[in-house]
This record gives C-alpha cells, sequence and structure tokens, in this order.
C-alpha cells in the first residue's frame, strides 16, 4: 500500500503539473489570438474612439463587460494612453507593465511609417501597425485580480490584452481536487484489490494450516483439499506435502505392523522355551536341551535380522563396494543348488555367463543369492526345478531364479518384499517371513534391486539387477 501510495501520488501530481502547463499555455494562446485579431485592426492613425470601435468589433460587450483588458499606449505625444477598456486597472498600471527594449522601443519620427505594397496599382491600403518585438507575456496582480497579458509592439505604439486568471485558477484547482480524488480512489481499489487477492492467495495456505494443526498418526493419511482455482506454486507445495503425508503414513503403518509381527515372532520360541522349562520343573526332569537350543537358535536368526533391518533403516548398514565376480560366485552357488536339489528330489538346471563382473560388496551380496536359492528350494512341489541364469543386459548383470512351485496369488505379489510376509499360508510355523526382505534391502545398499518377475500358477520367477562395473573402476581395481 506505501508503495502503491506513493506512485500514485508520483503520477498524480505529474498529471496534475502537465494539466497546468497546458491550462497555462491554452491561457496564453487564447490571449495572443485576441491580441493578434485586434492588432490587424489597428493602425497608427488611430485615437480612441477608433480604438474603441475596433476592439468593440473584435471582442464585441465583453469590453463593457470586464471580461477582457485591452490597453493602447503611445510612446510619442503628450498623451500615452490612446485607449483603455472598462476592465484595465488606471491607476498604476503603467507602472506595473514591462517597459523597455523588451516591451516598447521609440522610434526617430522622422522615419516614416512601413506600409504593405499595394495588391494592385493605384489602390492604397491602410498602413498596418508593423511589430518590432516578438510577443511578450506576463501576470500583473491588480486590485481586481491577478491577469495575463500579452504585449505587442510596433515603434511607436504598445498593445496589451489580457484575460483574467480566476477562471484559470478555478480550473487549476477543479483539476487539483479530480486528481486527488482520481488517486485516493485508486489508492482505495488498490487496496482493497491487494487484500482480496492476498486473502485469495492465503486460501491454500490456511488449508495447510487447518490440516497440520489435527494431524497425528492417526491422521496421516489424510490429504490437503486442492481447488481448481489455486495457484501453480501452491498446488504444487500442497501436492507435495500430501505426498509426505502420505510416506509418513506408510512408514508408520510399517513400523506399527512390524513391531506386532515382531513380538508375535519373538513370543513363539519365548512360549515354547518357557514352556518347556515348566515340565521340566513338574516332572523333576533334566530340559531338552536340544529344544531349547533351537528355540534359542531361532530367537538369535531374529535378533540379528531384526539388528540388519533397523541398520538398513537407518542407512548404516556397512557396506564396501569392490570388484565382485558374480560368474565364479554364482559357480560355487550352484554346487549348493545341486546338493539341496537332489536332498528335495528337484533338478537344477543353470546357464551362467563367463566373465561378468559388478561393483558390489560380496559379504551382502552373497546371502540375497542364498536366500533366493533357499526359497526357491523351500516352496517348490516334489519331482519340480529350479533354474538359475546369468546374463548381461547393457550395463546391468541380470540374475533369475525360477521354481516350478505354486504360484503366488496377484493379491499377495505387491506385498512379497515386505516384513513377516508369508505367501504360503500352509507353511506359517516355518521361518520368519524376513528372508525376501533382508535380500532386498542388502542388494539396495548395493545398488541392486530385487524384484518379482513373474508368477503363474506353475511357475515363479525372481529378478535381481546388479549394476556392471563401470571402466574407470575396473582401471582403478
Amino acid at each position: 500500500m506505501l508503495v502503491a501510495g506513493v506512485l500514485i501520488a508520483a503520477v498524480s501530481v505529474g498529471a496534475w503539473w502537465y494539466a497546468r502547463r497546458e491550462l497555462a499555455r491554452n491561457l496564453d494562446l487564447r490571449v495572443s489570438d485576441a491580441a493578434r485579431r485586434l492588432w490587424t485592426q489597428f493602425t497608427p492613425r488611430h485615437g480612441a474612439a477608433e480604438m474603441r470601435d475596433a476592439s468593440l468589433s473584435v471582442f464585441g460587450a465583453a469590453i463593457d463587460q470586464g471580461g477582457i483588458a485591452v490597453l493602447a499606449r503611445s510612446h510619442v505625444g503628450e498623451k500615452p494612453v490612446i485607449f483603455a477598456s472598462a476592465a484595465a486597472p488606471a491607476d498604476g498600471f503603467r507602472e506595473r507593465l514591462p517597459s523597455g527594449e523588451g516591451v516598447a522601443t521609440t522610434q526617430d519620427e522622422s522615419r516614416p511609417f512601413e506600409r504593405t505594397p499595394p495588391a494592385q496599382r493605384g489602390n492604397l491600403l491602410r498602413p498596418q501597425m508593423p511589430e518590432i518585438r516578438a510577443p511578450v507575456f506576463f501576470t500583473s496582480e491588480t486590485t481586481k485580480g491577478a491577469w495575463r497579458y500579452v504585449a505587442l509592439s510596433s515603434p511607436r505604439h504598445t498593445l496589451f490584452v489580457g484575460l483574467s486568471t480566476r477562471e484559470f485558477y478555478a480550473e487549476v484547482r477543479r483539476s487539483a481536487w479530480t486528481f486527488a480524488a482520481a488517486g485516493a480512489a485508486g489508492l482505495a481499489l488498490a487496496g482493497l484489490g491487494a487484500w482480496w487477492l492476498a486473502g485469495r492467495a492465503m486460501q491454500p495456505l490456511r488449508r495447510v494450516v487447518a490440516t497440520a494443526e489435527k494431524l497425528g498418526a492417526a491422521e496421516l493419511g489424510d490429504h490437503i483439499p486442492t481447488k481448481p482455482g489455486d495457484d501453480l506454486e501452491f498446488a504444487q507445495l500442497i501436492s507435495v506435502l500430501n505426498a509426505m503425508m502420505e510416506r509418513l503414513h506408510a512408514s508408520f503403518q510399517q513400523a506399527a505392523r512390524f513391531t506386532a509381527d515382531a513380538s508375535h515372532e519373538l513370543k513363539t520360541p519365548l512360549a515354547v522355551m518357557q514352556a518347556t522349562l515348566h515340565d521340566a520343573l513338574r516332572s523333576g526332569q533334566p530340559p531338552q536341551v536340544e529344544a531349547l537350543l533351537g528355540e534359542v537358535a531361532r530367537l538369535k536368526s531374529i535378533t540379528q535380522s531384526l539388528l540388519l533391518l533397523s541398520q538398513a533403516d537407518a542407512g548404516k548398514l556397512p557396506i564396501q563396494r569392490e570388484r565382485y565376480d558374480l560368474s565364479t560366485e554364482l559357480a560355487g552357488l550352484i554346487e549348493d543348488a545341486d546338493a539341496l536339489c537332489a536332498g528335495a528330489n528337484l533338478t537344477c538346471e543353470h546357464t551362467i555367463a563367463p566373465g561378468i563382473e559388478v561393483e558390489a560388496d560380496g559379504a551382502l551380496m552373497r546371502p540375497v543369492f542364498r536366500n533366493l536359492l533357499a526359497n526357491a528350494v523351500k516352496y517348490n512341489r516334489p519331482g519340480g526345478s529350479v533354474a538359475m541364469s546369468l546374463r548381461r543386459e547393457g550395463d546391468r548383470a541380470i540374475f533369475t531364479i525360477t521354481n516350478t512351485g505354486a504360484g503366488i496369488p496377484v493379491e499377495m505379489q505387491a506385498r512379497l518384499f515386505e516384513r513377516f510376509f508369508r505367501a504360503d499360508r500352509a507353511r506359517q510355523g516355518e521361518g520368519t517371513g524376513l528372508g525376501l526382505n533382508i535380500a532386498a534391502e542388502m542388494a539396495r545398499a548395493n545398488g541392486a534391486e530385487v524384484a518379482l518377475e513373474e508368477s503363474r500358477t506353475d511357475r515363479t520367477t525372481l529378478r535381481v539387477s546388479i549394476p556392471m562395473m563401470s571402466r574407470s573402476s575396473a582401471a582403478s581395481a
């Protein structure tokens, strides 16, 4: 508003100054035009009566009504004032009028008047008043107010014609009030417009504040509403905030589900150990050490898995990426696969491309492949098969493993890599449901990706995509 007020005031003052200058220029034009019309009727031989008749013929009744002031002065003779109209002040008027070389100049009386050449031979025209100076404009303050005059001079006469400035100053005041009122109205409209625009622009922020005030862990799934009229910047801000709240909501849900699942998984071995110890106390017999050791091993496995996942979530998973010969690593894995498949009445097929090297931490990638192999054997059907392949696709190495077990239902495929999730309902008592999630986190830490490639009723294929070792890394290695 301050800036708008200064700008409007500057524009108003500038416009008023320009209008005042144009009004003054128009006044001078009116005075000059009136004087020029009378000057053409004025001759060197005119006296007071002729001057009055000439003024009446040019200006009409305005001469007697005071609408215009006319004064004719002579520089020679005993009577300097030839004619003075009713509006021309008498006392001290001559002293207040300009004099000297700029307005009037005397001339030697022996010098004849200049005459205009006749248009036709023998036709004598009346002598015309020559001008010896350019018209001079000035303002004179009198008892009747200020008057704007123009002076036209010949060698022997000076003609003064004036108009009252009363109408001029009234117009100037009217224009000043007009510009002041227009400026005030413009400032008021600017203020109202700024208030309306600011209120409209702040509506999306009010919705953001209202949503944030009621935000809690249970309301993270709520979205900040958007409207079609929202500005692009606020719409983008609201979209980013909604996406952030969706991620937070998903993280809170995952944390809550993880806590519940972890508690459930830890509760089972603890309950088994507690029951075994109670039976031993009641029977007076030593507890079954083998059963206790099995449950302790299961607790240790769950604890280690949870520790590993917490490190991955915090971004503190220790990793050292270096040259990793994936073809050699998988060749060793095939030997274990043959043994596992033979024990489970499965056939093992493999197609491993030689010489494929990646940039990864072998200590972290090795459990990824072993976990996928273990799942492929565990969730297979008797007499089925396990197929592994390694190939190069562009700048990535692609490892796939396929088992011939029952497919994963479509509604469960999106949750396959969630923690404590088991797709096989019949085997809820086996494992912890953390294997695939740990494999995915270890692969992600190495810049790799584990994904479900396809799952049909009799076939499921998992895919591991690993970035190849760059040339610069290979050269430095």
